[in-house]
């Protein structure tokens, strides 16, 4: 049996956010961000209460990813990648 994968949406902000970081860092949260496609609620991950920062936050060491699903589209929204202590700050 063969389940279908989320397209993960990584907005252009975001993205050249993404790139700027160190590079192991990099390459845990583009990791993490990829395993998203497989499956968009991860262990760990959690379902926020406060919409405008996301629906989901998934912990990648010391950054924060806040992302949207949308089932139906089978899309996840990347929309914003932050480190912990700003995470939460609108």
């Amino acid at each position: 049996m063969t389940s279908k994968r989320y397209r993960v949406v990584v907005p252009k902000n975001v993205a050249k956010a993404l790139r700027g970081l160190p590079g192991a860092e990099k390459e845990r949260l583009f990791a993490a961000i990829a395993a998203l496609e497989g499956d968009p609620r991860p262990p760990g991950c959690v379902k926020l209460r406060l919409r405008e920062l996301g629906e989901y936050r998934l912990r990648v060491g010391d950054f924060r990813v806040m992302y949207d699903v949308d089932d139906a589209e089978r899309m996840v929204e990347i929309l914003a990648v932050k480190r912990r202590g700003d995470a939460y700050r609108a």
